[in-house]
Order: C-alpha cells, then structure tokens, then sequence
C-alpha cells in the first residue's frame, strides 16, 4: 500500500514538472514571437500596440521569474532558490499577474472608447497618455504587490502544493484577511467590472454590425467584420482569463479564509490554468488575426527562406 502511494505521489510529482515545462517552453517563445511581431501588424493602431505590448511583458515576466522558479521547484519538490529569492518571487508574481490583468483591462477599455465615444476618440487617446497609463499601471502594480508581501506582519513562504513562494501572515493559523481584501479590491472588482464593459462592447458591436448589415442590403456592402472580430477577440482573451484565474481564486479564498487546504490536484488544476494564462492571449490573438498570423510566419520563416 506504501508503495503504491509512492508510485502516485511520484507520476503526479513528474506530471506537474511536465507540465510547468511545456508552460514555461509556451511562454517564453508565444509571447517574445508576439513582441517581435506585434508593431510589425500595419492594421492596429499605435495605443492598442501600446497596450498589448504591455500585456506580453507582464506574461513574459511571469515565465521568466515564476514559472521557472515553479518548474525547477516541481522537479526537485522543495525550495532551493533561497529565503531572498523566495521574496522576490512571491514579489514579482503578484507584480506581473496585477499588470497583466490591468493591461488586458485598459486593452479592452481602449476598444470601448473607440466604439463609445468614436468622434472623440483621437483627442482622448494619445499615444502619450497611453504611456502615462502603463507607467501608472506597473506602479500600482508594483504598490500592490508590495504591500501583500512587505506589509508589516507579513512575509512569504513556500507552498509545497504550488511549488512557489506566496504572501501571508507570519502567523500562519490566523485567516490572511488583509491579504484577501488587498486581492478583491485592487484585482478582482476591477477586472470583473472590465469583464462587464467588454461583454456590452461586444453586444453592442454586435448590434451595429446587424445594423449596418440590414441597411447595406442591395449595395453588397456587408457590416463591418473586422472590428466585430477584433472584440470577440479580446472578448474571448478575457474568458480565457476569467476561466484560468477563477478555480485559483477559489483556493485563495478558500485556504487564505479557514487555514485549510484544499485537496492537492485541486489546487495543482488550478495552478497550471492560472499559469497557462500567460499563453493564451497570445494564442488566441495568433489564431484570429490573419495578418499577426502571417507576420509571425514570415518571422519564423525568414532564417530559412533567404
């Protein structure tokens, strides 16, 4: 009986590893192709470049210090990076998931400016107030994570269940209030309430889309199908989000609320959603505009082809 619960602890164990190095290897090549590429796209305006420019770092930022950091803590199945490393990387790791889902935020509040308030659109956005927002971004985001982690009275320390280093009380049976009210507030309203606004972006592109279709009859005009698409792109980038983020929310709650865990291949399926995130927009963006897809051809193709 030992032994076959060895044998289990240890497929899982090789299964995690497995899979935290397909989602570091995904990562890291998705989103430095999509950085590559991204200015290279002549259809998508200067701010919106900006923005999803700002997104790719963040994921970037995830993989390199994170996810690794995740990875070589799966293959060995304890911390070996240190006490400092351990801060840092529970540091960054509420970094670059902050100003990941800010920047996908501002990327899709972006779009609803430019379909709201069209006429005013160009003297709303500007390329140099974009720069101003991304800067205000990762500042906050940076705030953010400092006070989850450096806040008097607490500090980080190594999840076995997560293999990474995660903030909380240094007193580990109290419930992690501070910690839960910091993530709803600064992370979870503001991006449920994104979640909100794209969905009526979507609705109402939908709309207009019928709209003109209905009025374009007999004039082979046809509704404008590019920017319909372009927000059910970014409508289906923040699913993906919501969807990979929502069961790690559930263990964060839960555990930061009782001082339980949570059954350990509950919480390892929603770390590895939670990590996959950092692909999916990429993905996603890859598989829906035509010239993105293109371009990142042309890329991966121009060493062969000379």
């Amino acid at each position: 009986m030992a032994s076959n619960s060895s044998d289990v602890s240890h497929f899982l164990l090789v299964s995690k590893s497995v899979c935290h190095g397909i989602i570091l290897v995904s990562n890291l090549i998705c989103n430095t192709i999509s950085l590559l590429v991204i200015h290279r796209v002549p259809d998508l305006c200067k701010v919106t470049k900006l923005f999803i420019t700002s997104m790719n770092l963040s994921s970037l930022g995830g993989g390199i210090v994170n996810v690794s950091t995740v990875f070589g803590a799966s293959i060995v199945n304890y911390w070996p990076f240190g006490v400092w490393m351990c801060h840092f990387c529970s540091f960054s790791c509420v970094t670059f998931i902050a100003a990941n889902l800010a920047s996908l935020s501002i990327v899709n509040l972006e779009r609803f400016i430019a379909v709201v308030y069209a006429l005013r659109y160009n003297s709303l956005v500007t390329a140099t107030r974009a720069k101003i927002v991304i800067l205000l971004v990762w500042t906050l985001s940076i705030l953010f994570a400092a006070a989850d982690c450096f806040f008097p009275g607490r500090t980080s320390y190594y999840s076995p269940t997560l293999h990474t280093c995660i903030a909380g009380p240094k007193n580990k049976e109290i419930p992690d209030i501070f910690g839960t009210v910091l993530v709803l507030c600064f992370s979870i309203l503001p991006f449920s309430l994104t979640c909100v606004c794209l969905f009526r972006l979507y609705l109402l592109a939908r709309f207009h889309a019928n709209r003109i279709a209905t009025l374009s009859v007999g004039q082979q005009r046809g509704y404008n199908k590019s920017e319909l698409k372009l927000f059910t792109t970014f409508f289906i980038m923040i699913l993906l989000h919501c969807l990979g983020f929502i069961p790690l929310i559930i263990v964060f709650f839960y555990e930061n609320i009782t001082r339980m865990e949570l059954p350990p291949s509950f919480v390892y399926c929603a770390e590895v959603l939670a990590l996959s995130t950092t692909v999916s927009s990429v993905v996603v963006y890859k598989a829906r505009n035509d010239v993105f897809r293109k371009e990142v051809a042309r890329l991966c193709c121009k060493p062969y082809c000379k």
